[in-house]
């Protein structure tokens, strides 16, 4: 799938193994701008995250590749943004996550919008909801292929959860027609206590376009 933006095109496709240092180079700056420079997290903990992230991802992507449904056993699916005119430089991922029968308890869901990254330089080009929207579609391949194409796949929610603080990313699932499901405090990132918020969409299928 390619879709154009007001510069050239990107290539939206499933993450492999050798994108995994381009990915996790893409979001440990993401986490130093978002987190690390703005006090929501401490410097120290995203510098340590960052550490590990590459290798970690490595061997998510390597269990993808090997996954005949494409599928790991967590249920993770990944897409990347690329860019083919310049070397198929990575510039935005997104990764899903799905617990059957096991709905997050923040959100109430059972598909969990985990990860959203794009390279400040492509902000506003439509990457980041073409991403989301290919994830979707990934995952309900996946699904269906698991489940059979009923009636019962068009229930299934999508919930997404933020720092309050992080108003791009609020704003950005609210205009994809995400709706407030509750506030909570977690102090899973560093130790402090921050407030988030929870959100999600009724259906995987009501993102807005």
């Amino acid at each position: 799938m390619t879709i154009q933006s007001q510069t050239q095109p990107f290539l939206l496709r499933q993450a492999i193994a050798s994108d995994a240092s381009q990915i996790s180079d893409l979001i440990n700056q993401s986490w130093i701008h978002t987190y690390a420079d703005t006090g929501i997290m401490p410097s120290d903990f995203v510098a340590n995250i960052n550490s590990t992230r590459c290798e970690s991802l490595a061997n998510d992507l390597e269990r993808l590749e090997q996954s005949k449904s494409g599928i790991d056993a967590e249920f993770n699916v990944y897409v990347v943004a690329v860019v083919p005119l310049t070397s198929n430089s990575v510039v935005g991922v997104c990764q899903i996550q799905a617990t059957p029968g096991e709905p997050d308890e923040t959100t109430g869901c059972e598909v969990i919008l985990e990860t959203i990254h794009v390279d400040p330089r492509y902000y506003g080009t439509g990457v980041a909801k073409a991403l989301v929207g290919s994830g979707i579609r990934l995952f309900q391949e996946w699904y269906d292929r698991l489940n059979g194409t009923d009636e019962s796949k068009l229930y299934l929610s999508l919930g997404v959860k933020a720092f309050r603080s992080n108003y791009r990313a609020l704003s950005f699932y609210k205009k994809l027609g995400a709706v407030h499901v509750r506030d909570f405090v977690t102090s899973a990132y560093g130790g402090r206590e921050r407030e988030a918020v929870a959100l999600k969409w009724e259906s995987i299928h009501s993102i807005k376009e």
